[in-house]
This record gives structure tokens, sequence and C-alpha cells, in this order.
């Protein structure tokens, strides 16, 4: 089974560093202080690399920006010696040409590891997928790369794995809905949505976890409020990718069929043409 960032770094040889949220590290399983803003954005801005060489004179302005020390060079060699002890392995941080790369395991960097998780899901059944893409959502602390998210360096870096980040989120909510697992497809689903309530994708997997869940008029009432808030804000209607099933569950005897997504009108059921308020759409989709 995966386990979260702690299980991580015990299986990883060397160090483990997290920057999915405030750069820190690990060492043994265990966390290690990093208390200089200065050597936290080294390692971010480092980490953002992807174990390529990062020139010494962005790594400089990245950490020190307009505010350049006397001797940017003398400094940053003191910054890299500093770090180089706080992860315990001098190997780690590598000398390049004109630069230096932090050269440690795939799975010792949380963001690396994050993104070879989610790539792995990919082909899964919905089971194994889902808890693939849970180990790997739960590897975020917060913003990725959170002290220099906004550098020129990393900010192309970071709001690719934020992308990734919600993407995943989507695919994790898709997965637990194929696996029947309703419940916790829709809680979270209903907290990305908060997060991101313009996030056409995740509106309609919360519509079809709604109806599968045997809640129909909610669904109904959360496409009216994307579309009234698609309206108001940007102008838009719902693509056909988030507007309303074409058949949904059906309820025969308490049982329930399968769940067809998505199209563009509302379903009907086998006595009469639903109704199309929400309260007389569920009351037709519950009649036995």
């Amino acid at each position: 089974m995966v386990r979260g960032y702690g299980g991580l770094v015990g299986q990883a040889r060397g160090p483990g560093v997290r920057v999915l949220g405030t750069a820190a590290l690990e060492r043994d399983g265990q966390p290690v202080a990093v208390p200089s803003a200065r050597q936290r954005a080294l390692l971010a801005v480092l980490a953002s690399a992807g174990g390529e060489p990062v020139r010494d004179d962005a790594l400089i302005d990245a950490v020190w920006g307009d505010r350049l020390p006397v001797s940017p060079a003398g400094a940053l060699r003191t910054q890299l010696s500093r770090l180089r002890k706080l992860i315990g392995d001098d190997a780690a941080l590598a000398r390049a040409p004109r630069g230096h790369a932090l050269r440690v395991e795939r799975s010792g960097v949380d963001a690396w590891e994050f993104e070879d998780r989610v790539g792995r899901a990919r082909g899964e059944e919905p089971a194994p997928r889902a808890e693939l893409l849970s180990s790997a959502l739960a590897l975020w602390r917060g913003r990725a790369f959170a002290e220099v998210a906004d550098r020129e360096l990393v900010q192309p870096v970071a709001a690719r794995l934020e992308g990734l980040r919600l993407r995943a989120a989507e695919d994790l909510a898709e997965a637990w809905l194929e696996a029947g697992r309703h419940g916790e497809a829709v809680a979270s689903l209903e907290a990305l949505t908060a997060e991101e309530p313009l996030r056409e994708r995740a509106v309609a997997l919360l519509m079809r976890g709604l109806y599968a869940a045997g809640r129909p008029s909610e669904a109904l009432d959360r496409f009216q409020e994307h579309r009234r808030r698609l309206a108001a804000e940007l102008g838009l209607t719902p693509s056909p990718a988030s507007r309303l099933p074409s058949s949904t569950t059906t309820w025969r005897r308490g049982r329930r069929s399968t769940f067809a997504w998505p199209r563009r009108t509302w379903p009907t059921c086998r006595r009469c043409p639903c109704p199309s308020s929400s309260a007389g759409l569920a009351s037709c989709l519950r009649w036995p």
C-alpha cells in the first residue's frame, strides 16, 4: 500500500525534500528544521528544476532579488554549504557548469513523487487508481514552493503542479464514482468546487455523484447555481460536459440502474415526462 510522506521518505535512500508547501527536509523519516528563509528558497528553487542544473545567477536572483549582498557569489556559497549540512548528504547539491543541481532520488522529493504517482494511476482499475491518486494528493501540505512560488524561475512549475493537483482531485473523485464510493466522491467534490467553483468538470462530476447517491434534486440545484455563476462572472453558459444527463438513476423496487453521463436534456421515466422542477424530478425518480 502506498502511504503518506513519512512512508515515502522511509522507503527512499537519501534525504527527503518537501516542497508541496513550505520547503522542508526529512532525514531517516524525521523532520529537519530549515529555519533560514534563504535556505528554504534555495531548496525550493533547486527542486523546481526537477534535477536539472540551475545557474548560480538565477539562484542568486531567486534568493535575494534586488537586495543583493556585497558578494553575491560568496553569499550563495555560504548558503549552499549550510544547506548541504542540513540535508546531510554532500552529493545532494551537486556542482554543475555555472550552477548547481539537486541530486536525490525522485521518490525523495514530494513534488517529483506526486507526478510519478499520478502518472502510474493512469490506466489502472478504479480501486488501485483511487489509492494511488489519494496517496499522491496526501503529499500536499500547502501551495507548491510556497515562499518562492511567484518567482519567475519557479512560477511556471508551481502553476503546472497546481493544475495537476486539481485534475488529480477530479480523477480521484471519478475513480471513487466508478468504484461505487459515491459518498466519498461527493464529499471530495463538494470541497473541490468550494475551492474552485468554476471548474466545469468538477461540477459535472459532483452532479453525477449526487444523482448516483440518490440526490437528484440537489444535482439540479448545483447545475442552476453553476449556470448562474458562469453567467454572472464570465458571461458564459455551461458546456455540454456539465449540462444535465439524458438518463439518470431510475428507481424501481428500491434498486438503481446503471448511471449514464452526460447528455444535454433531462431524463424521462417510463411512466411520464419528468417534471422540470427539482422537487418534481426527485418525486418522479423515486416512484416505485
